[in-house]
């Protein structure tokens, strides 16, 4: 089973020994994305990157920098099965990625997508199988923290 812990020290900061960062593609205006390419100190050309994840709803892998970089299509919230999550784990595995830092519930504008926040939780928790991903470092917004940690607390307590 894949370890999930969310740090104290959440919205973003770079998590040591992270070989992997999967981020939202939103790079119109200033966005979260930006504080992450910012940190990394990342300095190539992302926003074509970001519009074609987009275009195509899936997973686009970006293996040119450090960390390697996962960039997932927006989905506002919405997202109520697991094919974005399971494209995510599948490309972090074809990378050989041990270490992922989600950054997706980091900055959430309005109410916790709780829906969403469940249909990760539950799928890392039971439904994937890894060869190499053993920990998954998750931002949360201080914001919604309590109300993802009470999702947390249910999807991790349950038995499988």
């Amino acid at each position: 089973m894949i370890q999930v812990s969310i740090p104290a020290n959440s919205p973003f900061t770079v998590v040591q020994d992270a070989d992997g960062v999967s981020a939202t593609a939103s790079a119109e205006g200033f966005t979260p994305f930006d504080s992450i390419v910012q940190s990394y100190g990342w300095q190539i050309p992302l926003r074509e990157a970001c519009s074609e994840c987009n275009r195509r709803g899936e997973v686009e892998v970006i293996n040119q920098i450090h960390p390697i970089l996962f960039l997932v299509p927006r989905t506002y919230g919405k997202t109520t099965d697991e094919f974005l999550i399971s494209d995510l784990i599948a490309a972090a595995e074809s990378q050989r990625i041990k270490k992922l830092h989600f950054s997706h519930f980091g900055f959430i504008l309005g109410n916790l997508p709780e829906t969403e926040v469940r249909v990760v939780l539950s799928y890392l928790k039971s439904k994937v199988e890894t060869v190499y991903l053993t920990e998954v470092v998750m931002d949360v917004d201080p914001r919604v923290r309590d109300g993802f940690r009470i999702i947390y607390d249910e999807v991790f307590e349950e038995t499988p």
